[in-house]
C-alpha cells in the first residue's frame, strides 16, 4: 500500500503552509482514512496544490487583464471628455457677458468633474498594476491645467488669481 499523509504531515514535508493545503484539498476526495481522518497520497496533494496555485495565479492575471481593459476604456472616455470640454470652453468664450457665460461654465464644470474622476480612477488602476508609476504625478497638473483653461474661458487668459497670473508668461509659446 502506498504511503498516505495527513495534511499536517504533508505541510511539514513540503514546507508549505497548512492552511494552503487545506484550501487546495478542500474539494479533493481523500485517498484513504486513518482513525477517521482524511489521508492523501503525495501525488494527490501535489496535483491539488498545482491546481490551487494555477487558479489563484489565473485570477490575479485575469484581474490585471480586467484592469488593463478598464484603462483602455478610460483612455477612450478621456478622449471624448476632452473634446466635450473643448467644445464647452468654446461656448463659454463666445458669450458676451459673465451672466451669459454662467450656464455654460456650470455645464463645463460637470464635464471637468467627470474628467478629474477618470484621471483619478486611472491613477488608482495604474498604481495597482505598476506601484512605481509616475502617472499620478502627471495627472494632477493635467487636471489643474484643464481647470485653469475653464477659468480663462470665463475671465480671459490674462486673469490673475491672488495676484498670480493664471498662466505664466510664455506658457502658450
Amino acid at each position: 500500500m502506498k504511503s498516505l499523509f495527513s495534511i499536517n504531515r504533508a505541510a511539514d514535508l513540503l514546507e508549505r503552509d497548512r492552511a494552503t493545503l487545506v484550501r487546495a484539498l478542500r474539494h479533493v476526495k481523500p485517498d484513504g482514512r486513518e482513525r477517521g481522518q482524511a489521508r492523501y497520497r503525495l501525488k494527490t496533494i501535489a496535483d491539488a496544490l498545482a491546481t490551487h496555485e494555477a487558479r489563484n495565479n489565473g485570477a490575479a492575471l485575469a484581474g490585471h487583464d480586467r484592469l488593463r481593459s478598464r484603462l483602455g476604456e478610460i483612455a477612450d472616455e478621456l478622449e471624448r471628455t476632452n473634446r466635450e470640454l473643448d467644445a464647452k470652453r468654446a461656448l463659454i468664450k463666445a458669450q458676451p457677458t459673465l451672466d451669459a457665460k454662467q450656464p455654460y461654465s456650470r455645464a463645463a464644470m460637470k464635464v471637468f468633474e467627470r474628467l478629474a474622476r477618470l484621471y483619478k480612477e486611472s491613477d488608482e488602476i495604474m498604481l495597482k498594476l505598476e506601484p512605481t508609476t509616475l502617472l499620478p504625478f502627471v495627472s494632477g497638473p493635467i487636471v489643474g491645467t484643464e481647470f485653469r483653461e475653464i477659468l480663462a474661458a470665463i475671465w480671459g487668459r490674462d486673469m490673475k488669481l491672488d495676484g498670480m497670473p493664471l498662466f505664466p508668461p510664455g506658457y502658450d509659446e
